[in-house]
């Protein structure tokens, strides 16, 4: 949602600029602005990446495992669980 809401907001405030306003946008604004919704647009798809590659090194390092039996993925949405070592992985775990 991140993504979205920054290429959304770009268009946006180009959208009320140019036809609420009528006040044309520069050659640089107009630049800036397309170059801030398509940053949007690849923000969208590329930051759940970054995000669980950091969430999983960070709880990696604090000792947690990933338990794939508690774990659930329907299409594209993963729920993954991480269990501290003394707690043993089972499918039970998955509805706590």
């Amino acid at each position: 949602m991140l993504g979205v809401g920054v290429g959304l907001l770009a268009l946006a405030y180009m959208i009320i600029r140019e036809f609420w306003l009528s006040r044309p946008l520069t050659n640089e604004q107009t630049t800036f602005f397309s170059r801030l919704a398509i940053s949007g647009v690849v923000l969208a798809f590329a930051f759940p990446h970054v995000a669980h590659f950091a969430a999983d090194k960070y709880f990696k390092k604090q000792g947690y495992a990933v338990c794939e039996e508690a774990s659930h993925q329907w299409l594209f949405v993963r729920d993954i669980v991480y269990i501290q070592s003394f707690i043993e992985c089972g499918p039970d775990l998955k509805n706590k």
